[in-house]
């Protein structure tokens, strides 16, 4: 005997013992007035993960991006770290040397304060004037281009002497220690004790 059941759309059969056969069709004149109950499939396990390209996934993996997607720990990987090393010596012109330790080559900026009275200033081809005692001069990115860790930046104003030099002024680019940026150098901050 072989029992025979009909769903919409599935037909299930279920052989018993007997060795008759029999095909399944629905009889003449049915029609599906009644609902039947819906077919039960196999569960499948629930992703939990959001689907994501392999570059947000690495970007997740390596810490460039959090979470919500906004710049994670490590968002600068490439890190600019210039320092000016500077020395005084008598003369008309000044000579600034840029170290780049970084990774990244960028261009230079450099801001030139003047001191307030002197002889005039007279500004240089790749500078601008911020205000009467204030010049920005830059250099592009490609005066790394041939190799070299270091570039000299020959400043030349006239006789009005220097009070302070400044690297990148607006922090454009992202620098591991901003305070080596400045010449003259600030004073180191001590560090109070912890005596009574």
């Amino acid at each position: 005997m072989l029992i025979a059941l009909a769903i919409p759309a599935v037909l299930v059969l279920a052989p018993s013992s007997s060795t008759a056969q029999a095909t399944a069709t629905a009889p003449p004149g049915t029609t599906r007035s009644q609902p039947s109950a819906p077919a039960r499939y196999p569960e499948r396990p629930v992703r939990r993960d959001i689907p994501m390209t392999n570059t947000i996934r690495r970007a997740f993996a390596v810490g460039t991006r959090d979470s919500t997607g906004r710049p994670g720990r490590n968002y600068w990987q490439l890190w600019t770290d210039y320092k000016i090393n500077a020395r005084l010596d008598s003369g008309r012109s000044t000579a600034v040397t840029i170290r780049q330790s970084g990774q990244m080559p960028s261009p230079i900026i450099l801001k030139v304060d003047f001191a307030t009275t002197g002889s005039a200033i007279r500004p240089m081809a790749n500078s601008r004037m911020a205000d009467a005692n204030t010049a920005i001069v830059t250099w592009p990115v490609d005066v790394w281009f041939a190799g070299s860790r270091t570039f000299t930046a020959n400043l030349d104003f006239g006789g009005r002497a220097i009070t302070k030099i400044t690297l990148d002024p607006n922090g454009r680019f992202p620098d591991r220690d901003v305070t080596d940026n400045v010449w003259p150098r600030a004073p180191a901050a001590t560090k109070p004790t912890g005596g009574n």
